[in-house]
């Protein structure tokens, strides 16, 4: 798996993970939400998709986005051999899918975005949603007081792929799993 160097506002974020920026003086006095929409607007033009919610099929191994009701996700048309998640964001661009997630709090670095299962289950289910054949996955940690850290990578099909396994042996696992509670 490739690491990807991410823009932030024009500052370039090296491969390697952890690599603080911080904000120019200006920016301190605004919100997390400020924050978030200054990341998006630098990432690259495309189809963007807020709070969307994607099922993976583990039989037919395909997805499909799910639908929205009231403006929030809606699980309920889930069917049992589907898998769902919920991308906060997700970009379609020419050649690939962009999902970036965002995390504050103190335990906000908790992990890198090329280990997390969510970001790769989201990038898999909303590439083949979509017909691409590549992602790009990343953390945007936001803090109150301004301070941006993220993290990303790069999937190629062989990435996805590996995604895709990864979720079917677990899918597996649980429906091998005993059914019925006995004593």
């Amino acid at each position: 798996m490739k690491t990807k160097a991410i823009t932030f506002r024009g500052i370039p974020q090296f491969p390697a993970a952890h690599y603080e920026v911080n904000v120019p003086l200006g920016y301190l006095d605004r919100t997390v939400a400020d924050h978030v929409r200054d990341y998006l607007d630098s990432l690259p033009s495309g189809r963007r998709l807020y709070e969307v919610a994607v099922a993976y099929d583990c039989v037919t191994r395909e997805a499909r986005w799910l639908p929205q009701k009231n403006g929030h996700r809606d699980y309920s048309s889930r069917r049992p051999e589907e898998i769902v998640g919920t991308a906060d964001v997700i970009l379609i661009a020419d050649d690939c899918v962009i999902v970036p997630d965002y995390k504050t709090g103190h335990k906000a670095r908790m992990h890198k975005a090329s280990e997390s299962l969510q970001l790769r289950f989201l990038a898999m289910a909303a590439a083949k949603a979509c017909g691409k054949h590549a992602a790009t996955i990343a953390h945007a940690h936001v803090t109150a007081d301004g301070m941006i850290w993220t993290d990303g990578a790069d999937l190629d099909c062989f990435d996805l792929d590996d995604a895709e396994a990864e979720v079917l042996s677990i899918y597996e696992t649980i429906r091998g799993g005993q059914q019925t509670p006995r004593p």
